[in-house]
């Protein structure tokens, strides 16, 4: 059994800890340096080195630009290899050309056990998120389900199926239509457990973009305008190695309110349409309901 730093060391831990022997704190620093330099001008950063937020879904579709890199520096790893081998093989050799392909070979290196030691890194950060929202989600359903008990069953399922209807939508990736007949719908949910998430417990905010007032249709979140090539590539990667479908950087979900009043209705229930602060709301609302009415189902 090895305990590093008060922790049983996992190898994970014993991972992480050899690259940090082998300076990759101090590399790290000296890539946001030369990052600086190199964005001086227009003050902007590689948004594949950087989180757009701490939320949950935030940390989880970063993955895929570690992947992104670690493919990449792979590939440059794998090319001067081989063009190494070819020189030595042909004995064509230059001592600068030797000392710069030996550099690049070094720092494309270095740059792959960065993408690890991040990813390491953020699994860790992203577990401790997760059973915090977890705990959270609990606590709020119990809350709910108390406030909900003694509602009549009819009551109840008419809710429950527009909150499993959107929760559905949310989950899979699609758009859900919010009709004129669900606005009455929407407003009952919100004197319920409208006040539950006034609390701000969620971990992202984003600003919503106004809508034209000859705009009726509405979506939330928006989905985006333009996708930035290197985004599309991330995707693509990700799709190829089948990872999880929720943590692809392109991963939306649209909910569409069929008039202005739907939208209100919406609005009263939901205040951030961050995509954590949307799926926390409708994971305790499915959660509450879904006890509510099995507790009604047994009597």
């Amino acid at each position: 059994m090895i305990i590093i730093m008060g922790k049983l060391a996992t190898p994970n831990l014993i991972e992480k800890k050899l690259y940090e022997l082998l300076g990759i704190q101090i590399f790290r620093k000296l890539v946001l340096k030369l990052e600086n330099l190199i964005h001086y001008k227009d003050k902007k950063r590689n948004i594949n080195y950087h989180l757009r937020g701490r939320g949950i879904n935030s940390v989880q579709s970063f993955t895929g630009y570690l992947l992104y890199n670690a493919v990449c520096h792979g590939l440059s790893i794998i090319f001067i290899t081989i063009y190494i081998s070819i020189m030595w093989i042909y004995k064509d050799r230059c001592a600068a050309l030797d000392i710069y392909l030996y550099g690049m070979l070094l720092v494309n290196l270095y740059c792959l056990m960065l993408q690890r030691y991040t990813y390491i890194k953020i699994r860790a950060f992203e577990e401790k998120r997760i059973n915090t929202k977890n705990c959270i989600i609990a606590e709020k359903i119990k809350l709910l389900f108390q406030r909900i008990e003694n509602r009549s069953y009819n009551e109840l399922q008419r809710e429950y199926s527009l909150i499993e209807r959107i929760r559905e939508s949310i989950n899979n990736g699609t758009d859900c239509v919010i009709w004129n007949c669900d606005a009455y719908v929407l407003r009952n949910i919100s004197k319920c457990a409208g006040d539950i998430f006034k609390t701000k417990i969620h971990y992202e905010i984003r600003d919503r973009e106004k809508d034209s007032p000859k705009n009726i249709i509405d979506r939330i979140p928006k989905c985006p305008v333009v996708t930035r090539k290197i985004e599309k590539r991330v995707a693509s990667l990700q799709n190829l190695f089948h990872l999880r479908k929720h943590s692809n950087i392109l991963f939306e979900f649209s909910i569409i309110t069929e008039t202005k009043d739907c939208e209100d209705a919406y609005n009263e229930l939901i205040q951030d349409f961050s995509r954590d602060s949307v799926e926390f709301i409708f994971d305790v609302l499915f959660g509450a309901y879904n006890e509510a009415l099995l507790s009604l189902r047994e009597i």
